[in-house]
C-alpha cells in the first residue's frame, strides 16, 4: 500500500506523476499488459470457462488511477456529465 511507502519515495513518486501530467507523457510500458487465461470452471476445451489476468506496470496503473479521479472530478464540478452516466460515478446512487 503506498501508505506504507517511506515519505522519501512518495515525494520522488509525486514528482514523477506531477511530471508525467505537465508533460502530458505516458510511459510505453503501461500501455503494455502481460495477459494470461485463468480456468474458472467447466470443460476447459471451452473459452467461456475463461477469465483474464492482466499483469502491468503497478506504477502506470496507480498513475492512471489518479488521472481518473480528476478527470471525473473536473467533469463533475463543470457539469460535464449527464445523468445517463450517474451510475458510474461512486458518490451518486444508482438510478431506478
Amino acid at each position: 500500500l503506498i501508505k506504507n511507502w517511506p515519505s522519501e519515495v512518495k515525494q520522488l513518486v509525486l514528482a514523477l506523476f506531477n511530471e508525467w501530467y505537465e508533460t502530458s507523457f505516458f510511459p510505453k510500458i503501461g500501455k503494455i499488459a502481460e495477459v494470461t487465461l485463468l480456468h474458472k470452471k467447466g470443460v476447459k476445451s471451452k473459452i467461456e470457462n475463461y477469465r483474464t489476468l492482466s499483469v502491468g506496470c503497478n506504477l502506470c496503473k496507480i498513475y492512471l488511477s489518479i488521472l481518473t479521479q480528476r478527470i471525473e472530478f473536473n467533469a463533475e464540478e463543470r457539469n460535464l456529465l449527464g445523468n445517463i452516466q450517474i451510475s458510474r460515478r461512486s458518490y451518486h446512487p444508482a438510478p431506478n
